[in-house]
């Protein structure tokens, strides 16, 4: 059964993706607190968060880790403070999803290594998760290192809420599944077999870890644009073009930045309009439930759709958003 999606890219920046259907309840209790310990108190984040849509029905943060390589503890401090404070500023709703970074400019800037993000990131999360459980934390890793400290509040969710891996691979893949995190992955504008077979990566690493499904879950990203017909769905191919051609200069180091803006310049390999129409979720709203049923033949019940992509405008975004709330949704509401 295809149970729940999320539309990403039309609802802000701390937090990009609100869900479009209701996660099923989990059990919670107030966070602890200790007095008299050392800690790292978040001053002023209600606002911040709020005003940036934290309190949206279901909400999900996306950090990339690169962003926090290069900054000391208190750094790392005020992230894990404020995703603390938007688990219980959202009921305890709060799902995280961490990536290592996918571009080398991201390392670049602070003068990291691109081969170091993966055992950052890992590093980085493992004090997060301590830090939410424990008091009194310190560290003594190859790339952070601090005395005792405790961060408050803790996330209303104990221990924490659930993590989501950013994986593409099969290292990945394993990590994730090893440590009970749950998985975001995508096959970018690829065909139905390349997600057939991330689907079964999954399975595979489940299975050789001797988990099964219930014990972690697979989210899986589409492009996708719903249009009043079919025809006025293929306007927004040359935002599918836009958005490949970014996404190689930045993932190969080959960007030409003007005016602020990476240029779309041609690229090797990339799929046609005719490719793009055929492989990923746009059109017309009937078209739309074929390409999600098609999904769900092999295997997605979790599918993350970027809904605002390319050169597209706010406007055209939510038109889009509105018509698949309202014309393709219901049709997996069972």
């Amino acid at each position: 059964t295809f149970r729940k999606c999320s539309c990403s890219g039309v609802t802000g920046t701390i937090v990009p993706a609100a869900r479009a259907s209701i996660q099923w309840p989990r059990s919670r209790r107030a966070p602890s607190s200790s007095s008299g310990k050392t800690s790292v108190s978040q001053p002023g984040l209600v606002k911040d968060f709020a005003t940036r849509g934290a309190l949206k029905p279901i909400s999900f943060v996306q950090p990339t880790m690169a962003k926090y390589y290069a900054p000391s503890w208190i750094t790392l401090g005020t992230v894990k403070g404020k995703i603390a404070v938007a688990d219980v500023l959202t009921g305890g709703r709060l799902d995280i999803g961490v990536g290592r970074g996918a571009y080398p400019y991201e390392f670049a800037r602070y003068g990291i290594p691109f081969e170091e993000g993966r055992a950052r990131t890992q590093e980085s999360l493992e004090i997060m998760l301590r830090a939410w459980r424990e008091n009194d934390v310190a560290h003594a890793g190859r790339f952070y290192q601090f005395p005792a400290a405790t961060v408050l509040p803790r996330p209303l969710q104990r221990p924490h809420p659930p993590i989501w891996i950013a994986a593409l691979n099969p290292e990945s893949f394993t990590y994730a599944v090893g440590h009970g995190h749950r998985i975001l992955s995508t096959v970018f504008r690829e065909p139905l077999d390349r997600v057939a077979e991330k689907v079964e990566l999954y399975r595979s690493t489940l299975k050789e870890a001797g988990k099964t499904e219930a014990d972690s879950d697979l989210g899986v990203l589409r492009i996708a644009y719903v249009a009043e017909t079919d025809d006025d769905a293929r306007e927004a191919l040359p935002h599918v073009t836009k958005t490949h051609r970014t996404w190689h200069h930045l993932h190969f180091g080959s960007e030409s930045v003007r005016g602020g803006v990476v240029a779309s310049d041609p690229v090797g390999h990339e799929p046609s309009p005719d490719e793009a129409w055929e492989r990923l979720v746009i059109g017309s709203p009937e078209r739309c439930i074929r390409q999600i049923e098609a999904l769900e033949s092999v295997g997605v019940d979790l599918l993350l759709m970027n809904m605002n992509f390319g050169n597209m405008t706010h406007r055209e975004a939510m038109r889009s958003l509105r018509l698949f709330g309202r014309e393709v949704l219901p049709a997996f509401r069972r």
